[in-house]
């Protein structure tokens, strides 16, 4: 089916926004090679866009006919699972995706980011633990527990970068993630205190023997072991 009439056709705030630079790609894109109807976009029966709301509006600042189809499907299943298979979707779209849905542990982890400016990915495990699982259970949208350890992590990587420049380095947060999960605070707060001359380490272990040996020092016996 094909329509000009733009006005038709609605957005959702559960979409990731509006990439300006990606729709100015599309618009020179359909100006070399031309618009093909072969892929028109997805819209639910209320024509909410449900993939290729940048088509749309590339198609719209041209002024060319929207080429759609219908598909009477649960719209938030249906744009999260067209945008995965299509791997377009970066974690902290889906992460803002799943905020406007109402989730709460996504609205905290949104808000946190936004507030410590750590990365994604770094807030991602603080907030979540290292799993192994973190962008399966992003992409999906499964609920989690917030660490309750969150605030004092992002707090204690924002002072490393008085130390050193690779305090961001995924291997060093999942590193101090894991000494918070596995030694009680006021241990935590003694490793920052002796951190000053920590050289950066090629992975997550070596990290964590840095910080056992900090830990250990002068000690014979009942050792903390932070490797498990």
């Amino acid at each position: 089916m094909e329509t000009s009439n733009y006005s038709l056709f609605t957005t959702s705030h559960i979409n990731r926004s509006i990439n300006t630079g990606l729709v100015q790609r599309i618009v020179k894109s359909i100006q070399d090679i031309g618009y093909l109807k072969s892929r028109p976009i997805i819209i639910t029966g209320n024509y909410i866009i449900i993939d290729g709301q940048h088509r749309f509006e590339a198609c719209k600042l041209l002024g060319l006919p929207i080429y759609y189809e219908i598909e009477n499907v649960d719209f938030q299943k249906a744009m999260i699972n067209l945008n995965m298979n299509q791997q377009i979707w970066r974690l902290n779209e889906y992460v803002e995706s799943w905020a406007n849905s109402g989730l709460q542990c996504y609205k905290y982890l949104s808000n946190f980011e936004n507030k410590y400016k750590l990365g994604i990915s770094n807030s991602i495990v603080i907030c979540m633990g290292n799993t192994g699982r973190n962008a399966t259970t992003i992409r999906t949208g499964k609920e989690f527990e917030i660490a309750v350890n969150a605030d004092k992590i992002a707090a204690f990587i924002l002072t490393c970068k008085n130390y050193f420049n690779f305090s961001l380095n995924k291997n060093f947060v999942a590193a101090v993630e894991a000494l918070y999960r596995r030694v009680d605070e006021d241990k935590c707060d003694y490793v920052l205190e002796h951190l000053q001359s920590l050289k950066q380490q090629p992975t997550y272990y070596d990290y964590l023997v840095c910080f056992e040996n900090i830990l250990n020092k002068r000690k014979k016996t009942n050792k903390i072991i932070l490797i498990k």
